[in-house]
């Protein structure tokens, strides 16, 4: 029986995966490279689970769609944030007067911190995401994993968010002493240049990705609590709820139509046992 959740947690496992390795390859290259990759494959594993959710009971559809509520409200406050920061950037070019000696980037330093400040608030989203998504597919061993997630995740967002903000603040005190040395020693310049303005720019880089690394270990915990139920479904422990018409052999878990007398695989009886969709019920009903 083709399970599309099945399929949907390959798809996140992959795309955590991925994100991973982008993450170390981000942090080996000094920031240079940005993860692209990963966001479409987790993009498509969260429609591919989000189609399933009625595969496994009521309980866990319902989640998923406040899964999907939560991962598509995630998504408007980033898109909001940036979008107010780039509208902002015309105020922020005007506050700079670079007709005097002493350029001052407090209004960029103030829009910077507001971007970081999404972070905790999007970690915090993202947890909450997990859990709703995993919870009712989740053994005992997987919610305390997922429990674990939330908390480092968010522990490390309130780190990146704190961190954040002091390397941008030490960043742009170094450019307003380049840019203002520009202003008053043009064309000859003793100390900033534009070389110098670019090396600043990657050594600002290069700290961001530093910090950002710490993520991995989020991810890594929400991989595993993404394997458990894709394992538990492969194992046959976790099993999709079949419709009416259908039931399934306790011999040889295949399945058949609700009033067949034999199976149709295996050849043994459906008389003598209580009814195979009965037992699934009662041991997977509260998926």
């Amino acid at each position: 029986m083709d399970v599309t959740t099945k399929t949907g947690l390959i798809v996140l496992i992959a795309g955590i995966v991925i994100s991973v390795i982008e993450s170390l390859i981000g942090f080996l290259t000094n920031g240079a490279y940005t993860p692209t990759v990963s966001g479409l494959i987790l993009l498509i594993g969260i429609i591919l689970m989000f189609f399933g959710r009625k595969e496994f009971g009521e309980k866990h559809s319902k989640f998923v769609i406040i899964a999907g509520i939560i991962f598509l409200i995630n998504i408007m406050i980033i898109v909001i944030v940036y979008a107010n920061y780039f509208l902002s950037i015309p105020s922020i070019v005007g506050s700079i007067d670079t007709s005097t000696p002493n350029v001052d980037l407090t209004v960029l330093k103030g829009a910077l911190n507001n971007i970081f400040l999404i972070i905790p608030i999007g970690a915090f989203l993202n947890s909450l995401f997990f859990f709703f998504m995993f919870y009712h597919l989740e053994d005992k061993k997987g919610k305390i994993i997922l429990s674990m997630g939330i908390i480092v995740s968010i522990l490390i967002a309130v780190y990146l968010t704190f961190a954040g903000m002091q390397i941008t603040a030490h960043w742009i005190d170094k450019f307003e002493i380049v840019v203002n040395d520009l202003i008053e020693n043009p064309p000859f310049i003793s100390f900033g240049t534009p070389d110098e303005i670019e090396d600043a720019l990657l050594g600002f880089q290069s700290d961001m990705s530093k910090i950002t690394v710490y993520g991995i270990l989020s991810n890594i915990i929400f991989l595993i609590a993404t394997i458990i139920p894709y394992r538990r479904i492969k194992k046959g422990e976790l099993q999709p709820k079949l419709p009416l018409n259908l039931k399934r052999c306790i011999y040889c878990n295949c399945i058949n139509p609700s009033d067949s007398v034999v199976c149709a695989y295996c050849g043994n009886s459906f008389n003598g046992f209580k009814q195979p969709e009965t037992n699934f019920n009662q041991n997977y009903g509260k998926y």
